[in-house]
Formats: C-alpha cells, sequence, structure tokens
C-alpha cells in the first residue's frame, strides 16, 4: 500500500518564490501587493469621479438652431450625465462672446464663422458639438422680396434696398448668390435690418428684400408681404456646419470630464430631436417662445441636425470664406475642432 499522499502541483511563481532568497522574496511580495493595491486604487478614483456631479455654464439665444440643449435639459438628459447644466439664454451675439471670453460662461453657441474669425483673431476656442446644418436640398434662408415687386430675375433687384446682417455668413453667402446671379452688387443698397424686424421692414416697404431665416420665412409668406427670390446660401457649395457649441482649449483640458458628458448627452437630445420631432416641437416652441403651429411650419422639415459631422461640412465654410476675403488665413478644420467634437471622415 502506498503511504505517500499525493500532492498537488506547485504554480511555477510559487515554486521560484521559495527558491529567492528570503530578502529577495519578501520584497517581490510586498512589490506584488502594492502594485495591486495602487490598481485597486486607481479604479475607485476612476468610478469616484464618473459618478461625481459636476457642473458647467452654458449660454445660448433662446432660438431655434439651439434647440438641441434645449431638449437635453428639459429632457433630463444633462442630469443623466451627471452633469448641471446652468443654461444662460441670451439674446444679443457679443454678450455671449464676451462671456465666454471672460470666462462667465464655460461654453457658448454660436455661429461657425464666428468661431473662425475668433480664431484668426488668437482666441483658443473649439469645437465642442454641432447645433444644426444647412442643407441645400431643404433650405432654411432665403432672400425674400417684397411681394409687390415686378421680378423677373434676381438682376431686377438692382438698385433695390436688401437688408443683410452685416460682418456675417448670411451677408457674405447672400452677395456671392447674387453675383452668380447675374447682380451687380454695387448697384444695390445694402442696409442692416435685425431678423425678427424683417417682415415688418418689407411690410412698411422700409426695405425691398432681405435675407431671412425661418420662422420669418414663414411669416412673410403667411402674410402675404413676401416672395421667395432664391436660396441664397446655396452659394457655399453643399451642406455646411452653420452653428456649434464652443468652448475655450484649455477650459477643455482642464475639464475632459465635463465635456465628456455634456456632448454624451447633447448627442442623446439630438437623436431625439431626430426620432421624436413631435416630442420636441412643444418644447422647441416654449423655448424660442414661436407659436407651435408655426414651429411646425419648419420643424422638422427644415431642421437639418447630426450627431456627428463630416470634415468637408466644416472645411467648406472656411474655404469659402477664403474665396470670398472674409477670413484672410486659409486654415485647417482641425485647428478649432476639439477631441470631443463629433466627427465623421
Amino acid at each position: 500500500m502506498n503511504t505517500h499522499a499525493h500532492q498537488l502541483a506547485q504554480p511555477d511563481y510559487i515554486t521560484r518564490f521559495y527558491e529567492m532568497p528570503v530578502r529577495q522574496a519578501f520584497a517581490a511580495l510586498f512589490c506584488a501587493t502594492l502594485a495591486a493595491f495602487s490598481s485597486t486604487l486607481t479604479a475607485t478614483k476612476a468610478r469616484a469621479q464618473t459618478s461625481e456631479k459636476l457642473s458647467l455654464t452654458l449660454a445660448v439665444a433662446p432660438i431655434v438652431p439651439y434647440s438641441n440643449s434645449s431638449v437635453a435639459l428639459a429632457k433630463g438628459m444633462f442630469s443623466a450625465a451627471n452633469l448641471t447644466v446652468e443654461r444662460k439664454t441670451i439674446m444679443a451675439s457679443d454678450v455671449i462672446r464676451s462671456a465666454l471670453a471672460s470666462g462667465d460662461v464655460d461654453i457658448a453657441a454660436m455661429s461657425l464663422d464666428t468661431v473662425l474669425r475668433a480664431h484668426i483673431a488668437g482666441f483658443d476656442w473649439k469645437l465642442l458639438y454641432p447645433a444644426v446644418v444647412y442643407d441645400p436640398k431643404t433650405p432654411d434662408a432665403y432672400i425674400v422680396a417684397r411681394k409687390d415687386l415686378d421680378l423677373k430675375t434676381p438682376k431686377d433687384l438692382e438698385g433695390k434696398i436688401i437688408a443683410m446682417s452685416s460682418g456675417s455668413i448670411s451677408e457674405v453667402g447672400a452677395k456671392a448668390w447674387l453675383r452668380m446671379q447675374g447682380v451687380d452688387i454695387s448697384k444695390i443698397k445694402i442696409v442692416e435690418i435685425p431678423l425678427p424686424q424683417m417682415v415688418s421692414a418689407l411690410e412698411s416697404k422700409q426695405i425691398d428684400a432681405g435675407h431671412m431665416v425661418y420662422p420669418g420665412v414663414s411669416v412673410a409668406l403667411g402674410k402675404g408681404v413676401g416672395k421667395l427670390v432664391g436660396p441664397d446660401l446655396d452659394a457655399i457649395g453643399g451642406r455646411f456646419l452653420v452653428s456649434t457649441y464652443v468652448a475655450k482649449g484649455s477650459w477643455i483640458k482642464a475639464n475632459p470630464e465635463k465635456a465628456k458628458r455634456f456632448t454624451a448627452a447633447m448627442n442623446q437630445a439630438t437623436g431625439f430631436i431626430m426620432e421624436q420631432p413631435a416630442d420636441a416641437l412643444p418644447i422647441i416652441a416654449k423655448e424660442t417662445r414661436i407659436e407651435p403651429a408655426l414651429v411646425a411650419d419648419f420643424f422638422p422639415s427644415r431642421y437639418v441636425a447630426s450627431t456627428a459631422i463630416p470634415a468637408a461640412e466644416i472645411q467648406r465654410v472656411i474655404d469659402f470664406l477664403v474665396r470670398e476675403k472674409f477670413i484672410d488665413k486659409p486654415m485647417d478644420y482641425r485647428e478649432i475642432v476639439s477631441e470631443y467634437m463629433p466627427m465623421v471622415p
């Protein structure tokens, strides 16, 4: 009878441990224990950071292009991302720019051409999330003329008064489109009238035509005071990013978790708008103070948003503005895009 008990084979690392000199063995054991503790501590810290409630301030104008942020707030998407967002509604674009530059807000909503001019001026502002896109298939901006004007072609606008938003892509796009239609720009009188006052300016015959966006276009047509001349932003040459959410590069670098959570919540809100427009419409109407029936005239048919932007839809704007000498420095879109901006090749 075999009186020897069967012994389990020892793993190699145990064998090697016992073969080590005592001091070396215990040093190895200490290092292994320390590494395991450090790994556990790092994982615990990461979980704590993820579960920690973070806060930021956001400045937006209460207009349709920035509806995804109002939806994110109303539907609790920021809260679900463990993010407290103080959303400041400011109508004046210059006040929004000043608030971002001074650090009074962390993130601001503005047009892409504004970001480009700021970049050239030396501001380190980066795109964080897209707001809306212009699509020539469903234009949301037109040159609208007085209905009583005898216009056969856009060239008939020569000698007329046309309202535009000076110093913006809408002015540059309108002028470029008119030139493409054979209009001598030197023969038109350009005046600046705020978009909300454009319909009344047409109605009172203060102007003959103007660059307008929805819902103004709907109102002008519905009241019978205006008629479409053409989609002037088609001059830019295809789909392009119109407006965006922006933060300082330094803020993004110092607050990566906030930036990550913000874009995740905004992505969820944009998806909600695209998939459930009927549920989003009341939120948009309340935010913009536009009658729901009027919102429904152009939303969602002319509201174009995306959860990821092709590079060409940013670069196209840059190249157009360089060609039109609105900005004097060619650049690559990557100069203004943060790592959190959702992009597709």
